[in-house]
């Protein structure tokens, strides 16, 4: 596990596919785009210890839920086949 979060790109590739899956590419665009969207304004809005938390929570809890869980075993397996 300690090397995905050194290395988490294979993690956080396998959960953006199986959020493209069960978004599908609509909503999966709007979610992204919602969070990259709504960081930019905070950001811009100024500098608060309090939205700067914000953003740290966010974008960690992202992170860590796709690192701690690894690549998902569906996706391991259309990859080997």
């Amino acid at each position: 596990m300690l090397q995905r979060f050194f290395w988490p790109w294979d993690s956080l590739v396998s959960h953006a596919k199986l959020q493209w899956e069960f978004n599908e590419p609509v909503q999966s665009v709007f979610l992204v785009g919602g969070l990259c969207l709504a960081s930019w304004v905070w950001i811009a809005a100024g500098n608060s210890h309090e939205r700067r938390r914000y953003l740290i929570l966010v974008w960690t809890g992202i992170f860590l839920t796709a690192t701690t869980a690894g690549v998902h075993p569906k996706l391991r397996l259309r990859s080997v086949s």
